[in-house]
C-alpha cells in the first residue's frame, strides 16, 4: 500500500510541477518585448532660412512620426502618435537590435490619428555639423519592457544646412552719445545671444 501511495504521490508532483514550473518564468508566453519613448523637445530654437515661412505656433509640435527598424531589415514600421507629453508605449516588438527614428510634425489629423502639416524637427544628429535626422538604437528582450529615455530621445528644429553667424557692431556713434540717452531709449532692445 506504502509502495502504491508512493506512486501517486510522485505522479501528482510531476503533473503539478509542468503546471507550476512554467508558470514562474515571466517570459513564457510572450514572444514579443515592448517599448517605452521618453521624447524631449529642445527648447532652443535655430536660426532658419529666410525663405522658411514657419514662425511661432507652426514651430510647436503637435504629433510624432515614429519609424521603427527591425532586426535583419531597413524597411521600418511607421507609428503615429499625437503629441500630448506622455511616454510613448509600442508593444508586441520582435527580440533583437532596432533602430529609432522620430520626427516632430506641426499638425495632427484627429480623424485619421495621423501626423499632418509640416516636418519641424526629428531626432538631434550624433554630430553638430550634420543636417540628417539622428536615430537611437535599441535592445527589444523577450517579455520585457525597454526604455529609451528622454536624454537619448531629444527632438531638435529641422535645419537644412548649417554654417557660421557673423555679426559687426559699430560702436562708433556711441562716442557722441550719452550713456543715459542709449539705456532709456526704447528703441534700443537687448536680447540674449545663446550657442548650442
Amino acid at each position: 500500500m506504502k509502495k502504491r501511495w508512493n506512486n501517486y504521490l510522485m505522479l501528482a508532483m510531476t503533473f503539478l510541477a509542468f503546471l507550476i514550473i512554467p508558470g514562474c518564468n515571466m517570459e513564457s508566453g510572450v514572444p514579443e518585448g515592448s517599448l517605452v519613448v521618453q521624447v524631449q523637445e529642445a527648447m532652443t530654437r535655430n536660426i532658419f532660412e529666410s525663405t522658411n515661412t514657419l514662425t511661432g505656433d507652426d514651430m510647436n509640435i503637435k504629433g510624432y512620426k515614429i519609424t521603427l527598424i527591425p532586426p535583419g531589415t531597413d524597411r521600418g514600421l511607421e507609428y503615429h502618435r499625437e503629441a500630448d507629453g506622455s511616454p510613448i508605449v509600442l508593444e508586441a516588438l520582435e527580440p533583437g537590435l532596432w533602430e529609432l527614428k522620430i520626427a516632430g510634425f506641426n499638425g495632427w489629423n484627429n480623424t485619421t490619428n495621423e501626423v499632418s502639416g509640416d516636418q519641424v524637427a526629428y531626432l538631434k544628429p550624433s554630430s553638430d555639423s550634420s543636417t540628417d535626422q539622428g536615430s537611437v538604437s535599441f535592445t527589444i528582450q523577450r517579455g520585457r519592457i525597454t526604455t529609451v529615455s528622454s536624454a537619448e530621445a531629444v527632438l531638435v528644429p529641422v535645419r537644412s544646412s548649417t554654417g557660421d553667424l557673423s555679426i559687426v557692431i559699430d560702436w562708433s556713434a556711441l562716442n557722441s552719445v550719452d550713456d543715459q540717452k542709449l539705456y532709456n531709449n526704447p528703441d534700443v532692445r537687448k536680447f540674449p545671444v545663446t550657442q548650442n
